[in-house]
């Protein structure tokens, strides 16, 4: 998605406004027809990125949908952005809220799972926080835990986040000694594997799940990466990652997905 948009403070500023929502295009047969009916290409099939500004009810475009937000907003970037904000916040007052959500109302921000987590995070250049169970109840309680911290000022759009019943599916990190708790990991370069850069167990205090968190954030390194080079790389380890749906975008090769940790 076009972070020249995106990333700029006063577009984050505003979003608090709204309820964001990443979809992850080709993962999602359901997905995937929500975004086709938002907006197609010249190709006639869904394409890789799609912007929507919606009503609340998800029926209703507010701004023109595309690719990316400079289908709503062109012009000069700092001009661009500026007329983003102002629709976004005049969009937002037409939808005011007597109250604010409270973070337990909005719940954990997890993604589908953790295989998609793992790559998101990689492709997002963050760390990714994973709690773990194999009991269903405990695995709500860790996360309400998380939940307040996820929201907060310090910590939000810091991580992405995935939530596991099967340990199993953490065989790919390296380092984790806990039964159940949550861990944040440091992706690798492709998304495909990750290290263990700080874990607690599921009685810990909020004071040290604040303290774990800030750590990883200090320890957590980001991969430098270019596309070409990313590509290459890849191909020459033999990783391909591997959609849940066919790729349709013109720009991809028929038959391949998008390239890992991309």
């Amino acid at each position: 998605m076009d972070r020249s948009f995106l990333s700029q403070p006063s577009v984050v500023e505003a979003s608090r406004r709204f309820v964001c929502v990443r979809l992850a295009t080709y993962e999602s047969k359901e997905e995937a027809e929500l975004l086709k009916s938002i907006f197609i290409g010249r190709s006639g099939e869904l394409e890789n990125t799609t912007f929507a500004i919606l009503s609340s009810d998800g029926k209703r475009q507010l701004v023109r949908s595309g690719r990316s937000p400079s289908f709503a907003f062109g012009g000069p970037l700092n001009l661009a952005a500026a007329e983003m904000v102002s629709s976004m916040n005049r969009i937002a007052d037409l939808y005011a809220k007597q109250s604010d959500a409270s973070a337990d109302d909005l719940g954990l921000p997890l993604l589908k799972d953790f295989r998609l987590a793992l790559n998101v995070a990689s492709c997002d250049n963050q760390p990714l926080i994973v709690s773990f169970a194999d009991d269903r109840t405990q695995l709500a309680e860790i996360n309400k835990a998380l939940t307040p911290l996820a929201w907060s000022s310090d910590f939000i759009g810091q991580f992405q986040y995935a939530s596991v019943t099967q340990l199993d599916e953490l065989e790919s990190v390296k380092g984790l000694k806990l039964d159940a708790g949550f861990a944040v990991i440091q992706p690798d370069a492709f998304g495909v594997s990750g290290d263990v850069i700080a874990q607690v167990r599921p009685d810990a205090t909020p004071a040290e799940l604040k303290d774990a968190l800030n750590l990883a954030i200090v320890f957590h390194q980001r991969h430098s990466k270019e596309t070409s080079k990313q590509i290459r790389s890849a191909r020459q380890l033999g990783i391909e990652w591997k959609t849940q749906i066919p790729v349709t975008d013109p720009g991809r090769p028929p038959g391949r997905g998008r390239p890992p940790g991309r």
